[in-house]
């Protein structure tokens, strides 16, 4: 969603140019994008884990590397941990 206001907001400042006009300015875009940041890297970690996890459970075990899940496993952890502290 972020995207696409992004998108149309550079289709009207190419418009506005093309035009010569005063180009329109839109920080409210990119004030949102900075409160969606969190919302959407803690999505982003709960995708990745959802998907790894299916992997790391259906594998055959020798198949599956229990260093680089503990590593991963402890780096998703330590990011929610520090995007709490930005939410709450």
């Amino acid at each position: 969603m972020m995207n696409e206001f992004k998108e149309e907001a550079e289709a009207i400042t190419l418009e506005e140019r093309l035009l010569q006009f005063e180009e329109s300015e839109f920080p409210q875009i990119t004030e949102m994008r900075k409160a969606m940041e969190p919302y959407e890297r803690l999505w982003r970690i709960a995708r990745d884990f959802e998907e790894k996890s299916k992997i790391w459970l259906h594998s055959p075990y020798w198949k599956v590397d229990a260093t680089e899940v503990e590593t991963e496993i402890s780096d998703m952890y330590k990011t929610i941990h520090r995007l709490t502290k930005t939410l709450i």
